[in-house]
């Protein structure tokens, strides 16, 4: 957003890196307010990165032939990265004794971990019983399941998008 009207604003004008290298895939439009008000888009991003944007001085004039001054810097994360879980088994194996313990750890902070977004099969009399513990933010659980009621493998994964990050990129799956 320019203070006053201005004319001459290009896209090749504009400056944008992306992690830190040149990137000139950006366009631009006028906005509800003529050409006070542009709008940029930075344009098919190959990776998760930082995007900054910055319109130069004299890059658009306005009605008196008068350039414009130097934008501050904008900065953007773009991420396209989906969280990753690892799933770490804290009991003994073998076990008799329960609760049977697991740690869950995301690559990346997570929202909307809940049972629903466990999977355990093993040897129940009826539905497993799953306790959720928050152990780090929220990257790190500690999930101790019960209800068996035989021998045989207790085993647990997460569900595929169960749970997203900050930019709602859902999980990859893990476990069995």
């Amino acid at each position: 957003t320019f203070t006053q009207s201005v004319g001459g604003l290009t896209a090749e004008e504009i400056n944008v890196t992306f992690n830190g290298n040149p990137y000139t895939d950006v366009t631009i439009t006028n906005g509800i307010d003529g050409d006070a008000v542009y709008t940029i888009s930075v344009n098919n991003l190959p990776a998760s990165g930082e995007v900054i944007v910055t319109v130069p001085a004299g890059a658009a004039q306005n009605q008196y032939a008068e350039d414009n001054t130097a934008s501050n810097p904008q900065n953007c994360v773009y991420d396209i990265d989906r969280p990753v879980p690892t799933i770490d088994l804290v009991s003994d194996d073998p076990t008799n004794i329960s609760p049977v313990v697991y740690t869950v750890t995301f690559d990346k902070p997570v929202f909307g971990f809940d049972e629903n977004a466990l999977n355990v099969t093993g040897p129940f009399a009826g539905a497993a019983t799953i306790n959720i513990i928050p152990v780090v933010g929220q990257t790190q659980w500690t999930i101790e399941i019960t209800g068996m009621n035989a021998d045989g493998e207790v085993a647990l994964s997460v569900n595929e998008n169960a749970v997203t990050d900050l930019a709602q990129n859902g999980n990859i799956a893990s476990g069995p």
